[in-house]
């Protein structure tokens, strides 16, 4: 084994302290390994160490090779991976939905031509979602066991046979871990009735206040960050921008600042001012918006429709005023207001703007600056000269008008969406509606997804719901629109890009990544370009059309400031390929690229604040036409603006209602802007230089296992 004479022994000494005696537990989960007792080859258990690195919830148990795996206790499939550990704590992993681990190795060889370790060490994993929530993740495996996503496996059930599981661990072994429903990691030993190393993780001691040393380390930490990492950086920010909110926030940092007002300038740094994009995360709770009895609420909730701040709803006794137009807020003019709070918009691509919308309308923290935290009075003046004083009350189960109620279609669609990835449902005999709310699809709704497609294939029309959907797994994208070609999609200028193709001095600070880990060694310089490129490994090969399942009818795809990647995806290959048309509003995510590939998971070394920043851009197309404006989401080919209705107060699904409305009266397909004839504007310089990327470069590296593509 190649490790120490140290480990080796603590190893021993942990194998004899855990085994497990002949006891049985209610409910106890069976040992995975065959022919082992729970306890037996141990190598490596919570809280030791391999060489340098803190194993902190894993279990790595020892046995010849193709000995059989078993499942520890019943539950579902969520996921099947192929990939290599590249440390403990990080992976590159591709998934499969449906077949055996030994299949989907063959069948990738290639895609791991690169890997940085013997190709032994490409094996196979499992993830298992329990009843009670709790999910299992064995990886090490081999076999022909054939397995699909959203199969139902028993206790005892094979699921694979022993292979290898890290580089730094020369025997045959499997590495299992256990997570809890909300996805932290728990306690591997227990189940087994083993005696625990396993430790909660530890609670971060967050400071109340961070002197101007600290700060000034913390910020650098996180600008530099964004300089090396973001991959788009010189398309959100200038230069000038950039050294301007880094010169104005050192100035309010030169005598220290409390926690809370740095915390906002971190949040700044991801809003308008600076670096936003709706793949970039703060991962840190805002203490501004408190919790429970710290939390104050208006009378008046107030939101933003156009350029006119205005009431969106209120506590009962104040109903006269909803609709009503504000001229100041304790002085601040609704004209200051709507500027201020759209300075504070994250979470959004480039310059889209159905997104900002949404906000404006509905957060009304935004209005008040975003703090909720303890007593307050508001002065509300009106535009037709009245006033109200507002004194803010403890939040408990105070009723606003108009009520929060399913009866309103745009709540009601948001809640559907939480209960089901899909729905199949007849509008009347030549129309159906497909409701699809998210891209992670196991293998079994993807068949029973097939069978219905099937089953409507002669209805004409069919309306495609992707509004409230955060995205998911880009295979899915694939798969789902090869249902839906006539022939293989058009080629694109896809690809992939980063800003280094080796060490990053910002992993020292990293949650998910070793300090000295090379990533990226694939990606390739291009002559005259800045960065390293490499072939989109889903957009760069047409997809074809599906030989078994086919939909030939009109498509129309319903598109809101809630579809988010890959929702934003799907109707655009749809679209780009004129095999449908949107109706509704802009996509959230960019069409032309966005960045969700890999993210760099950053924690602040003072304050403990935690930001994602991505570090891919992933490039969908670079065709800009009428159709495709630079810098916005997925156009809608028929549009239905943002209005206070259809948010707060319409029974009747507006943009739905729309598209019956263009079947009714015939609306399809509008002029072809994808042509070059017809303003197609790709960067011939860009084509050709792509062109050379993508023949140097080898494959791309693959998503991380436990967190998936474009969600």
């Amino acid at each position: 084994m190649n490790v120490g004479k140290h480990f080796v022994a603590r190893a021993v000494l942990a194998a004899v302290v855990l085994f497990a005696t002949n006891f049985t537990l209610q409910g106890q989960w069976l040992w995975p390994v065959e022919g082992a007792k729970a306890g037996e080859n141990l190598l490596l258990v919570p809280q030791q160490y391999l060489d340098s690195e803190l194993n902190f919830d894993d279990l790595v148990i020892a046995a010849p090779a193709g000995t059989k795996v078993y499942a520890p206790a019943d539950g579902e499939i969520k996921f099947l991976s192929i990939g290599i550990y590249t440390s403990l704590a990080s992976t590159y992993t591709t998934h499969f939905t449906q077949g055996s681990f030994d299949s989907a190795i063959e069948d990738n060889l290639a895609k791991f031509r690169n890997m940085p370790v013997k190709a032994h060490y490409l094996q196979g994993c499992v993830g298992i979602t329990l009843e009670d929530g709790r999910k299992i993740y064995i990886s090490g495996l081999r076999g022909n066991v054939e397995l699909k996503t959203g199969m139902m496996v028993k206790r005892g059930d094979v699921l694979g046979e022993v292979s290898y599981c890290y580089h730094k661990i020369s025997e045959p072994s499997i590495l299992m871990s256990v997570s809890t429903p909300d996805g932290k990691p728990a306690d591997p030993m227990t189940p087994f009735g083993l005696k625990t190393t396993f430790r909660e993780a530890g609670k971060l001691e967050i400071p109340q206040h961070l002197t101007a040393e600290q700060a000034n380390e913390d910020f650098t930490v996180l600008m530099d960050a964004y300089k090396e990492c973001y991959p788009s950086l010189d398309e959100i920010v200038s230069e000038e921008q950039f050294a301007a909110f880094n010169s104005k926030h050192r100035e309010a940092m030169k005598n220290g600042i409390s926690y809370a007002d740095f915390y906002n300038v971190v949040r700044a740094s991801m809003s308008a001012e600076l670096v936003h994009d709706s793949h970039i995360g703060l991962l840190s709770t805002n203490p501004g918006l408190g919790k429970g009895n710290d939390i104050y609420v208006p009378h008046l909730m107030l939101g933003i429709l156009g350029d006119s701040v205005m009431v969106t709803k209120a506590e009962r006794s104040c109903a006269s005023f909803i609709g009503k137009k504000i001229e100041s807020i304790d002085g601040e003019s609704a004209a200051e207001i709507v500027a201020r709070v759209d300075r504070m918009m994250l979470g959004y691509d480039g310059d889209n703007r159905s997104h900002r919308d949404n906000l404006k309308l509905t957060a009304w923290n935004y209005i008040y600056g975003n703090s909720v935290v303890g007593e307050r009075t508001t002065n509300v003046k009106f535009a037709d000269g009245t006033e109200y004083k507002d004194v803010w009350m403890k939040y408990n189960k105070i009723q606003y008008l108009p009520f929060t109620t399913l009866k309103v279609s745009y709540i009601k669609n948001q809640y559907m969406s939480r209960t089901k990835s899909y729905d199949f449902r007849k509008l009347n005999d030549s129309t159906v509606l497909f409701s699809l709310h998210s891209f992670v699809l196991n293998q079994v709704e993807m068949e029973s997804i097939a069978d219905s497609l099937k089953r409507f294939s002669n209805i004409p029309y069919m309306v495609i719901d992707v509004r409230n959907n955060p995205g998911g797994d880009v295979s899915i994208i694939n798969q789902l629109v090869s249902y839906f070609l006539d022939k293989p999609t058009q080629k694109m200028e896809s690809y992939l890009k980063v800003n280094k193709n080796g060490k990053y001095e910002s992993f020292k600070y990293a949650m998910n990544y070793v300090p000295d880990y090379e990533i990226f060694s694939d990606y390739k310089a291009v002559e005259g370009k800045d960065g390293f490129y490499a072939p989109s490994d889903y957009y760069a090969a047409p997809v074809q059309p599906d030989s078994l399942v086919h939909y030939g009818g009109k498509l129309y795809l319903l598109t809101d400031e809630t579809s988010i990647s890959a929702a934003t995806m799907f109707p655009a290959l749809l679209v780009r390929n004129r095999r449908a048309v949107t109706v509704g509003r802009e996509t959230l995510s960019g069409y032309h690229y966005m960045t969700a590939y890999k993210f760099l998971n950053l924690m602040l070394p003072n304050s403990k604040i935690q930001v994602r920043i991505p570090l891919v851009k992933d490039v969908f197309d670079d065709l800009i036409t009428p159709r495709t404006p630079k810098g916005r989401g997925l156009m809608p080919d028929y549009e239905v603006s943002l209005s206070y209705e259809e948010v707060y107060t319409s029974e009747k699904d507006i943009i739905l209602e729309k598209a019956l409305e263009l079947i009714s009266e015939g609306s399809y397909l509008r002029e072809d802007c994808f042509s070059q004839e017809n303003g197609g504007d790709a960067d011939e310089n860009l084509l050709t230089w792509v062109a050379i990327g993508t023949a140097l470069a080898g494959c791309a590296w693959l998503i991380a296992m436990k967190s998936r593509r474009h969600r």
